[in-house]
Parts: structure tokens; sequence; C-alpha cells
């Protein structure tokens, strides 16, 4: 789901840009305001749409960069787990759970094993 989210606000956001720019377009050769509001009919003037056409895809370009690398962010921060330096549990939407019931709650899987600094000190104590 989370790494759904930001491909689809970007679609969305690529979306209206298009959209922008069908209604520049349609408005330049068709004469929207002509047509809808019975207003002074104007000139098609090609150029004119070229040229606005390009102001929007600068920032509909930009617009989709910043979004993408600050969903990505987003994404990375939200990947973050909180845990306690004394007790070791883990905060979870306000609550502090142990590891156990964090990682039974999101459905993941874990293993045990010695890092080689406690198999040391275990087998110094033998």
């Amino acid at each position: 789901m989370r790494a759904r989210l930001p491909r689809q606000l970007v679609v969305l956001q690529l979306l209206g840009f298009a959209i922008v720019l069908a209604m520049l377009w349609a408005d330049e050769l068709l004469d929207l305001p002509h047509i809808l509001f019975h207003a002074t009919p104007t000139p098609r003037r090609v150029s004119e749409a070229v040229f606005e056409s390009a102001i929007v895809a600068v920032l509909g370009v930009v617009t989709t960069s910043v979004t993408i690398k600050l969903t990505r962010r987003i994404v990375a921060l939200e990947s973050f787990v909180v845990l306690c330096g004394w007790c070791r549990r883990i905060r979870d939407e306000g609550r502090w759970l142990t590891l156990e019931a964090f990682l039974t709650e999101h459905q993941a899987s874990a293993s045990h094993g010695l890092c080689p600094e406690c198999a040391t000190k275990l087998e110094a104590d033998r």
C-alpha cells in the first residue's frame, strides 16, 4: 500500500497537468470563452498556445520531480523504527510494544542469532 501511494500521487499529478494542457489547447483551438460565455471571438494564436504549453510542461516536470523526491523521503522516514534505548520496546502509532508484539502485529518474521561479541562472551563464561 505505501509503495503504491507515491506512484498514484505522481500519476494523478501528471494527469492534472495533462488536463491543463488539453484545456489550454481546447481554449486556443475552439475559443471556449466564445462558445461557453458568448464572449467576443478571438483569433487562433498557435504560437501563444505553444509558449503556454512549454511553461505548463516545465512546471509539470519541476513539480513532479519535487513530489517524487519528497514522497521518497517520506517513505524512507516512515520506515524508521523508534526503539527505546533502555527497555528496547518499539514505538508504533503512539504505543510502546515489545519486539515480539511488534513483529507479530506487523506480520514480520524474525530469527535468532548470536553476534560475534556475544558469542565470545558466552564462550568466556563457560
